[in-house]
């Protein structure tokens, strides 16, 4: 009787033990996702005050008239809708447009100073620089180019100090909302689905056209509503590292021209399937509205009726140039980009997305190589 009694004690104290254990560990759980939260909590109140801080306050979008189906012909922006601290004083001959994620401007910011803003100080070439950039905030992952949100530095775009115009945006708040660039074909694809628009793409690349576009619009907000009257406009990726100096007669091409003209890149690939290169290009400034603003729903339900190409920003951007009759001149202008998480992708490489070299090597040749584009 007391053997039973033991071995009953003997279980009791066990199921007791593995219970505490259990209660045990699931505090320690609780305590750290509550510590997990606040640290998430805490990085995007920190985040949320860099946006109010920096960002320029201008108008996202405008009503165009409703029988304007593609950008080519839109009216210029209203100065009605800008804001009087919007104005610029300062004259420049043209503007630069950085957009989308900063990603690695961190180890490009160099390059692009040294082969984009010094040869245009050294050809007396003035120039107002706009920027909108996306901050990432929590949970990114991108299983294709493998970076996470703790490859991101959100504080990148102070390297570009002096900036003339700058704004930023939550990447994860500009997905949810619903807006001009954000809402097409809403009604019926839900946002977290993988379907894209049409059965052409997956949601990812879809997405992601949506929010290139988007940032590319609201550099040129900035810029109309500067009232500059700018010559040209260069739009170029902060994720890049260049090899050349800018060419600069080509640039002259474009302010020179008194039609929309532009000058895109020979990327090696069928222009007839994929487009141009977006990630570099100059325009004048009637070739830089169609452009800029080519992400409207307008231009998209025009773009999706008119062509069965894929929902691939390059596409979307060569498609815009040939409908709206833009003359354009295609060049070669060797660039790598960048990974937030430091890896190089050689532009000859691009197919393969699986190219890695050298990054140290890469910044050292794009700071000390050929100057062929002067």
């Amino acid at each position: 009787m007391c053997a039973r009694t033991s071995i009953g004690d003997r279980k009791k104290t066990r199921i007791d033990m593995n219970v505490s254990l259990f209660v045990t560990m699931l505090l320690i759980m609780i305590a750290s996702i509550g510590v997990l939260v606040w640290k998430v909590t805490e990085a995007n109140q920190k985040i949320d005050e860099i946006i109010e801080a920096i960002s320029v306050d201008v108008l996202p979008e405008l009503g165009w008239p409703a029988n304007v189906s593609t950008t080519c012909d839109i009216p210029p922006f209203p100065a009605a809708a800008c804001l009087p601290e919007h104005r610029i004083d300062d004259p420049a001959d043209i503007a630069i447009f950085m957009f989308g994620l900063t990603r690695s401007l961190r180890h490009t910011y160099k390059t692009i100073k040294h082969r984009i803003f010094r040869p245009l100080n050294e050809h007396g070439i003035t120039f107002h620089l706009y920027a909108h950039f996306y901050l990432i905030r929590d949970g990114y992952i991108d299983a294709r180019t493998l970076e996470t949100t703790r490859d991101f530095v959100n504080d990148e775009w102070a390297y570009l100090s002096p900036y003339t115009r700058i704004e930023l945006q939550n990447q994860t708040d500009f997905d949810n909302i619903r807006s001009e660039y954000t809402d097409f074909h809403s009604t019926i694809i839900p946002y977290n689905d993988m379907a894209a628009p049409s059965p052409r793409d997956t949601m990812h690349v879809w997405r992601n056209t949506k929010r290139q576009l988007h940032s590319v619009s609201r550099c040129m907000n900035m810029a109309a509503c500067s009232g500059v009257p700018y010559r040209a406009v260069i739009f170029l990726r902060p994720d890049v590292l260049y090899y050349e100096d800018l060419p600069i007669p080509l640039l002259r091409f474009c302010m020179n021209s008194q039609k929309a003209a532009a000058v895109v890149l020979n990327w090696g690939w069928d222009v007839n399937f994929i487009g141009h290169n977006d990630r570099f290009y100059m325009t004048n400034w009637k070739g830089a509205i169609s452009l800029a603003y080519r992400g409207r729903k307008s231009n998209l339900d025009t773009y999706e009726r008119d062509t069965d190409r894929s929902w691939w920003p390059e596409n979307v951007f060569g498609w815009t140039i040939n409908k709206c009759g833009i003359e354009k001149r295609v060049t070669d202008y060797p660039f790598d980009r960048v990974r937030a998480n430091g890896w190089l992708v050689p532009d000859s490489c691009e197919k393969s997305h699986m190219c890695f070299t050298d990054l140290s090597s890469a910044i050292e040749r794009s700071l000390s190589g050929p100057s062929r584009g002067a």
